[in-house]
């Protein structure tokens, strides 16, 4: 969540289109290509890894 743009408003969408799009103003570029590299990590199998994450989850599960 902290590595996208958020809007609130009309001023918000109007301001990203013209600076980030149209002037390529994009102060959270490096902070996303960092991201990016973490997700990565396990290219290509981070499917895998999140689905295997994710039944542990339910299996722990205590009822």
């Amino acid at each position: 969540m902290d590595n996208y743009y958020k809007a609130f408003n009309k001023d918000d969408i109007l301001n990203f289109i013209d600076n980030v799009v149209i002037k390529g103003i994009d102060p959270m570029k490096s902070q996303r290509d960092k991201f990016l590299k973490e997700l990565r990590l396990n290219y290509p199998n981070v499917a895998q890894i999140i689905v295997e994450h994710i039944i542990r989850e339910i299996v722990d599960v205590k009822i």
